[in-house]
């Protein structure tokens, strides 16, 4: 690696005469994290996470990543890539922590993603929505508050009733994500369920109705 010290923009690689290839950061600034991939696992730990951003550099023993405070050894991919694996959750409660990542040691840190950690063999609880029942008319969103919610992309879904198919959620927290009510012509109560896995368990049972 080569440190480019002064220089502007992000870390980038090339290839040497010898044809070794070459990494061009700015020593004078932290690495930065931009996303992390997947953005949530489970509170045991384990998850293999791929962290993007810039300036990272080959520093072999040193390189590693922080989640929610917590150390753990990461692999350099490129200057915009390393990878590392989510260690236990700092807590036994579900709850979004940063992620960094850099030489281990070094303080400084640039920007830094999310990770949820939650229990993800159990589906979430809910507590409330927000409204319970509407008038008839179009779709409408509605917040839902619980426990154990996840970002967990297509796999985050909600259902209304047993006979409409599921339909994807917007993840807030661990504690709230917002349901799409279905339009509806005629007065009817439903129950409403969130699922973190695509469907495969659900939690909630809370009832939703639709007035004339």
């Amino acid at each position: 690696h080569v440190a480019a010290d002064g220089a502007e923009g992000v870390a980038y690689e090339a290839i040497g005469e010898s044809g070794t290839v070459l990494t061009y950061y700015t020593s004078e600034l932290p690495p930065s994290v931009s996303a992390v991939v997947p953005s949530c696992g489970d509170l045991a730990g384990g998850t293999a996470l791929q962290v993007f951003g810039w300036n990272f550099a080959p520093v072999a023993s040193q390189l590693g990543c922080t989640v929610g405070g917590q150390p753990t050894a990461a692999s350099f991919v490129d200057a915009n890539q390393v990878r590392c694996v989510a260690p236990t959750a700092p807590s036994t409660k579900p709850a979004t922590v940063g992620v960094v990542a850099g030489p281990s040691g070094v303080r400084r840190t640039g920007g830094s993603a999310n990770f949820t950690y939650y229990h993800a063999a159990q589906p979430p609880s809910l507590a409330s929505l927000s409204p319970p029942f509407l008038p008839l008319g179009p779709a409408a969103q509605l917040r839902v508050r619980g426990a154990n919610f996840a970002p967990a992309g297509e796999r985050l879904v909600c259902r209304f009733g047993e006979e409409d198919a599921p339909s994807r959620a917007t993840f807030v927290s661990v504690g709230e994500v917002r349901c799409l009510a279905p339009s509806a012509g005629s007065p009817r109560s439903v129950s409403v369920s969130v699922s973190t896995d695509g469907g495969s368990s659900y939690g909630g049972g809370l009832l939703f109705t639709r007035y004339d």
